[in-house]
């Protein structure tokens, strides 16, 4: 399977130069619908586990690593349970990256760059969700955050052992790491287009109100899927 491979002092393989923060990363080669190749780095972690006593605490930055991560497969989304929906780990504090060009292969400037938030309500979903290939077509880099879910994301309790909204404040470290670490995909950090989908949307406009977000993005873009149900009553008359 083809690669590329990105590392703190340059990327191997096809591309010139950059940074990122915790260590070597290797991605994969993919097809876009209209058969362009574009590089995907996937499960690249952008904070420590939420784990321990780290569970339902803010997100810790920090994560780093030795040797090579392989980012070419899948990993499991956030813990979840609801909407008959069960599975997922706590250990998912980690954000997929596309991009169509790397810094130094026929690139000619730094991509806009779009964050999508996955929806699902925040308790389901996943950044595996978005059919990717679809945007890789353009001239942009994309990228996929996940962050916590349901209780362990949202629980507030008045003891302080639960601070409350960590899944928003994950969302915050991801879109901080973007500004870290995105130039290294041939990104650009200042045009950062945050978007998503029914609470991804959501969030999108939380990001717009909140001053913990100030300065990380630039555009709101906000995508609600809502699905109306038309009941229609016939009344027949009989005379």
């Amino acid at each position: 399977m083809p690669y590329c491979c990105v590392w703190r002092g340059g990327v191997w393989a096809w591309a010139g130069g950059g940074a990122v923060s915790g260590g070597v990363v290797r991605g994969v080669k993919r097809v876009s619908y209209d058969g362009r190749d574009y590089h995907a780095f996937l499960a690249i972690p952008y904070a420590q586990p939420p784990t321990g006593t780290h569970r339902f605490m803010p997100p810790q930055p920090g994560v780093s690593w030795e040797g090579v991560l392989q980012a070419g497969e899948d990993a499991p989304p956030c813990a979840q349970a609801a909407l008959g929906i069960t599975g997922g780990v706590e250990d998912c504090l980690n954000l997929y990256v596309y991009t169509p060009k790397l810094p130094g292969v026929g690139v000619s400037g730094p991509l806009p760059v779009v964050v999508w938030v996955p929806g699902g309500g925040f308790v389901v979903g996943g950044a595996a969700s978005l059919d990717e290939y679809l945007l890789m077509d353009r001239d942009v880099v994309v990228v996929v955050p996940q962050y916590r879910l349901g209780l362990l994301g949202y629980l507030h309790t008045p003891t302080g052992t639960s601070t409350g909204n960590v899944g928003m404040l994950d969302q915050v470290a991801a879109l901080q790491w973007v500004q870290d670490n995105i130039g290294t995909f041939g990104g650009d950090r200042t045009q950062v287009t945050l978007a998503g989908d029914c609470s991804g949307g959501a969030s999108a406009i939380y990001h717009m109100l909140s001053p913990l977000s100030k300065g990380i993005v630039v555009v709101v873009v906000v995508v609600v899927v809502v699905v109306v149900v038309v009941v229609v009553v016939v009344v027949v008359v009989v005379v």
